[in-house]
């Protein structure tokens, strides 16, 4: 049992010892540091960003649209010729867009 309480009693100072070193990451300095987190973003760098239509709008052939289903609609778009193919929501990590030079 006196093992178990010298083991408390150690763990004890060393989590004091922890914490009040903790403080060392707040003291005031003159100069900034990391830890200030003071945010200065300068006027001439925020930009208005324009708005641009989707790139799929710009595909020559492309028809999409929507097909009615039983309680909602299903999303779909054709363009190409030769054998349908279906892709399925959820792909490999990403959008279709990527897939569209292929077709």
């Amino acid at each position: 049992m006196c093992k178990k309480n010298n083991l408390m009693f150690v763990a004890a100072i060393a989590l004091a010892i922890a914490l009040a070193g903790c403080d060392w990451f707040r003291k005031s300095s003159a100069r900034e540091t990391i830890f200030d987190k003071i945010v200065n973003i300068p006027k001439e760098l925020v930009l208005e960003i324009p708005q641009l239509p989707p790139l799929c709008d710009e595909l020559p052939g492309l028809k999409n649209g929507f097909a009615d289903i039983q309680d909602g609609k299903l999303y779909y778009e054709e363009e190409g010729q030769g054998i349908p193919l279906v892709l399925i929501n959820g792909g490999p990590g990403g959008t279709h867009h990527t897939f569209h030079p292929y077709f």
